[in-house]
């Protein structure tokens, strides 16, 4: 895994972005052969555990940084 590879930055909504210094960005982004038949855009029988398993860290992250 690499930090900001090979994207980097985040999206925020227009409305927000340099216009309250209170909002940050994080942009996640989940490789979609983890939860997603591509042929036909199916999830797969494990996609409930990658949702989970992401909603589970970005909760872990936002608690660390923002107590």
């Amino acid at each position: 895994m690499e930090l900001n590879q090979p994207f980097a930055g985040a999206l925020v909504p227009s409305s927000r972005y340099g216009k309250d210094r209170r909002v940050q960005g994080v942009m996640v982004e989940v490789n979609r052969k983890l939860y997603l038949n591509e042929s036909d855009a199916t999830p797969l029988a494990g996609f409930d555990t990658v949702a989970q398993r992401v909603r589970n860290c970005c909760f872990a992250a936002m608690a660390a940084c923002c107590p």
